[in-house]
């Protein structure tokens, strides 16, 4: 399964927006989605962005999660990709270059627009 930028952006959003002692399970998202965003999980807590305890069955395949927040890298890139309008304008960027998304290049990307917007 390839990585969705768009599930990850979305799924750190929703984890920022918990409130305290509250968790984020595999129950908050729609059925049909739950592999997905298992998937994206094991991906967001193999890179230390969020911090999480992932259930899986003897075979090794999720079955939930539960996440208390995001890292201190895990905001430092939502940080940089939060925005509607720069979030957007990164997509774009990569697709009018025909250049595969990838973590550090749209930190770096996101954070070229941003500083274009703010000047």
């Amino acid at each position: 399964m390839r990585r969705d930028w768009d599930v990850i952006r979305n799924i750190l959003i929703k984890i920022e927006n918990l409130e305290t002692n509250t968790y984020l399970q595999l129950k908050n998202f729609p059925e049909s989605e739950h592999n997905k965003i298992s998937h994206h999980i094991e991906l967001l807590c193999d890179d230390n962005l969020i911090e999480c305890n992932i259930h899986k069955t003897t075979a090794g395949r999720p079955y939930d999660f539960h996440v208390s927040r995001l890292t201190w890298r895990g905001h430092e890139f939502l940080d940089s990709v939060r925005s509607d309008t720069v979030w957007s304008k990164t997509k774009e960027v990569f697709k009018n270059k025909g250049v595969d998304m990838g973590f550090n290049l749209i930190i770096a990307t996101a954070q070229k627009i941003a500083g274009t917007l703010l000047s």
